[in-house]
């Protein structure tokens, strides 16, 4: 069972000897609401056959949809009596998806028919923003990997998916440029699977680095490409000025004064457009401090001129934040003074010579108190690797503390989460090579023993983990048609080299240890331990 605010089973329950219960549906939500429209029906297939109340045949249970302005967001409130009612109230359609969900959980298939649970479950997600922003640098992901991510949101109860790959030249480089029409083609498919996954789609652009302020031409341009991905359906929006140069010079200095005045401008003016444009839409702006752990003149100015419904992107108190705690969000919470966004650069691994290593660690080291109302933060979304099949990972074991914080227990969390991609068989092998892989920037890459062996040259001990890592990775390559087996073939043939130098090093042949050691050293991949490279110094 997910992990719900409250979960009350009564000693009541119901059983119908049957193959299926019948389920009268009873829509109050919208004006002629039917089961056809808002009943995922693959995931009852076990149990239930549906009908709507103009049906004249007989049923079990009666099913009750109805809206509840005083509830928040996503959350829901499910209750099943001794009446044979069951009643949802929600606030959102996405928020019936969840408790859809948590009804499947309340019935159980018995050999001759179904028991169902009589109680209650209510939730609400610790976060209402939950989800991904495709922001790394390198080679983008593909469409088809768009398509899938879009899935896995949906099936972790996540709801964001922002498109801001860095090195899609349309959104930053040549932003001024319309998309052409494979693009659009692309993006139609991809809203298409966001909309019926009930995934909130996210455009961000970034004109920063070359955008002239002083012409209003500029912004035309501006105009015009946001109005493209308007016509294709999207309404949220984010104008991204990180990572950019921004000393005002010349007539910009003279107008603006400061940067972020000239940035409030900007996102203001973009801001006043989309008004114009949608009765409905949403924009977040990323600034160019916006890794703060203090102060700075730059976000007083900013937060002094920027509406103050637009939210801000922060990614905790360093770019690659090993940790954000209760008085990091107390700080910078004062000093935003309005909604944040936590863009949070886990499992990223674009800095530096980070790309030649999988980052495959926990979610960790997030404070509970970022799901604090009083802090105003929206949400927070996770910046994956390039790698798509092994950023599920971390993805999938954030997803548990961004939906229910107060009741994340890393550890039992963690393998949960791994049970989605590998089955039982295969647990064990996958946490060694993921022992071997840890995120750098949040935990240490070796552990204790491993610095240990390494200081004291313990050759013994390093044998016992690259066998052990040896055995798991032909393990995993059982599974030749996995994913991320396949994507993950370069990391594995670079074990295997590591393994093959070092048993060159305990033959002690020299001559093969050179020629091996300068292959690892021109290789574009490295496992994060490094344990034969460490040795060699």
């Amino acid at each position: 069972m997910l992990y719900y605010d409250e979960v009350m089973i009564d000693r009541e329950y119901s059983y119908v000897e049957k193959e299926k219960i019948v389920i009268r549906f009873e829509g109050y939500f919208f004006r002629f609401e039917t089961y056809q429209a808002v009943i995922d029906e693959e995931l009852f297939s076990d149990y239930v056959t549906w009908q709507n109340n103009d049906v004249d045949t007989a049923f079990d249970f009666t099913l009750k949809h109805v809206y509840d302005r005083e509830l928040t967001h996503d959350s829901f409130s499910l209750k099943i009596g001794s009446d044979k009612v069951i009643t949802i109230a929600t606030k959102t359609r996405r928020g019936f998806d969840y408790a859809q969900k948590a009804l499947v959980e309340m019935l159980v298939k018995k050999e001759k028919g179904i028991l169902v649970k009589h109680g209650q479950i209510t939730h609400t997600p610790s976060f209402e923003m939950r989800g991904i922003i495709e922001g790394f640098y390198g080679v983008p992901w593909t469409w088809e990997n768009r398509q899938d991510c879009i899935q896995l949101l949906a099936e972790n109860q996540m709801n964001t998916y922002m498109y801001a790959p860095k090195d899609d030249e349309y959104q930053r480089k040549l932003w001024r440029e319309l998309y052409p029409e494979n693009y659009l083609n692309e993006f139609k498919n991809l809203l298409k699977t966001a909309e019926e996954k009930k995934i909130d789609f996210w455009y961000m652009i970034s004109p920063g680095n070359d955008i002239d302020y002083l012409k209003q031409s500029e912004l035309e341009v501006l105009f015009t490409k946001l109005r493209q991905m308007i016509d294709l359906g999207i309404n949220h929006f984010g104008l991204l000025l990180d990572d950019i140069d921004y000393i005002l010079k010349g007539q910009a200095k003279i107008k603006f004064g400061t940067s972020a005045k000239a940035h409030a401008y900007i996102v203001n003016q973009v801001d006043e457009f989309l008004r114009g444009e949608l009765a409905n839409y949403q924009l977040v702006a990323c600034p160019t401090e916006y890794d703060n752990h203090h102060d700075a003149e730059y976000l007083e100015i900013l937060n002094a001129n920027l509406k103050p419904h637009i939210p801000l992107f922060w990614t905790g108190p360093s770019t690659l934040a090993a940790r954000i705690s209760h008085e990091d969000i107390q700080k910078m919470a004062a000093v935003y003074q309005r909604e944040i966004i936590i863009w949070d650069n886990v499992p990223v691994n674009d800095f530096e010579k980070d790309d030649e290593r999988l980052f495959l660690s926990p979610y960790s080291n997030r404070s509970k108190f970022l799901a604090d109302e009083k802090y105003h933060v929206r949400g927070i979304v996770l910046n994956p690797m390039a790698q798509w099949e092994w950023s599920k990972i971390t993805i999938n074991h954030s997803a548990r503390y961004l939906w229910q914080v107060s009741s994340f227990n890393q550890a039992t969390v963690w393998l949960e989460s791994l049970k989605q991609s590998f089955d039982e068989e295969y647990l064990e092998a996958v946490q060694v090579f993921l022992k071997h892989n840890h995120n750098r920037h949040t935990l240490n890459v070796c552990s204790f023993e491993m610095e240990q062996a390494l200081e004291m040259k313990d050759k013994n001990k390093l044998s016992e983990w690259l066998i052990e890592l040896n055995v798991a990775i032909e393990k995993l390559l059982e599974l030749e048609n996995h994913p991320m087996i396949k994507e993950g073939a370069p990391w594995f043939e670079r074990a295997k080299l590591d393994f093959e130098l070092w048993q060159a090093v305990l033959a002690s042949d020299k001559v093969k240890v050179e020629e091996l050691k300068e292959v690892c050293q021109q290789s574009n991949y490295r496992i994060g331990t490094d344990l034969v490279m460490g040795y060699l110094g």
